[in-house]
């Protein structure tokens, strides 16, 4: 009887033990799952785009002739881009934040600066070209005028000393001209003399005119000749797309932007990289901000194409 009553308390004691170990066994689990939902929230609290990206302007090279507040309004321009088309603040300036955009000035930059040079000496060219297109009209005018002048006034000697020739000849026939007519064909004579002064100043006049309308087509030839050469090596060298290596983005270094030629670029090509820095992948539109050429985009007034916006609403869940 005492044995069964031991036997009796001892499975009272375990269902004891093991109520307890169930209650605090439930407690544990219930405590284990609230900590699993703790630690998935600050996940979905991080989707992509859900908190602004900031940026802030890092190093700027003096070279490129533009201070950090010019980035600054540039890229924040470039940032409200992707803002506005959104309706919600994906990109934020902060300049304590950890993405910077740094302008870096190498061998692409020199390129530009070479091109933007070789633009200006064929904008010189130009201007001396229309300068003496202009020379040249005045003085082929002037030209043809007194030649046309001189044509006529020579004619008009020409039948005078014809006049004068047959006059002296018939008096020479009749063994001379009595006094009168002598000194009626001796001033004749001093008249012709004259006017042919007169022509030989006209024609050269006529030369040096000549020499000056030459001279200005053998420099305007030579001007066309150094423009067709210098149009040849911008197209060649600086003509056509670029693709956008102008700029580079890496997580881990942030934005370095490494030629532009100016403000209206330099927005497009940080708008590029920013749309790389939330995710985007580059677009197949050629007008598109995300396209991997700076081709046909609309530099004046930037705006997100079809294709940007499928490719920010994929990338930003957005609906």
């Amino acid at each position: 009887m005492k044995f069964l009553k031991k036997i009796f308390l001892w499975l009272l004691f375990a269902a004891v033990l093991a109520g307890l170990f169930w209650i605090f066994f439930n407690k544990f689990i219930e405590k284990d799952r609230s900590l699993l939902s703790l630690s998935a929230a600050p996940a979905a609290l991080d989707k992509p785009c859900n908190r602004p990206l900031k940026f802030a302007i890092g190093s700027v090279d003096p070279r490129f002739n533009i201070t950090a507040d010019q980035v600054k309004t540039i890229a924040v321009q470039a940032a409200d881009i992707w803002n506005k088309a959104s309706g919600r603040q994906l990109l934020e300036y902060d300049p304590n934040a950890k993405l910077q955009i740094k302008l870096v000035y190498d061998q692409r930059q020199r390129e530009s600066d070479a091109a933007d040079q070789l633009n200006a000496d064929l904008e010189n060219l130009s201007v001396q070209k229309t300068t003496l297109d202009k020379q040249y009209g005045g003085l082929t005018q002037k030209y043809d005028q007194s030649l046309a002048d001189f044509k006529s006034n020579l004619a008009d000697y020409q039948k005078k000393l014809d006049s004068y020739d047959q006059e002296v000849a018939k008096w020479n026939a009749q063994g001379g001209a009595p006094p009168p007519e002598y000194d009626k064909l001796t001033h004749e004579r001093k008249d012709l003399d004259s006017e042919l002064k007169n022509l030989q100043s006209e024609e050269s006049d006529l030369k040096h005119l000549a020499d000056q309308i030459n001279g200005i087509a053998a420099k305007e030839n030579n001007i066309v000749s150094n423009y067709n050469s210098q149009v040849s090596t911008f197209q060649s060298e600086y003509g056509g797309s670029q693709e956008f290596e102008k700029g580079v983005f890496n997580p881990s270094q942030g934005i370095d932007i490494y030629q532009f030629r100016a403000a209206d670029d330099l927005r497009m090509t940080i708008a590029h990289e920013l749309g790389h820095a939330l995710g985007m992948q580059h677009v197949q539109n050629p007008k598109s901000i995300m396209y991997y050429l700076m081709q046909d985009q609309d530099l004046k007034n930037p705006a997100p194409t079809a294709e940007d916006m499928v490719e920010l609403k994929s990338v930003c869940k957005l609906n």
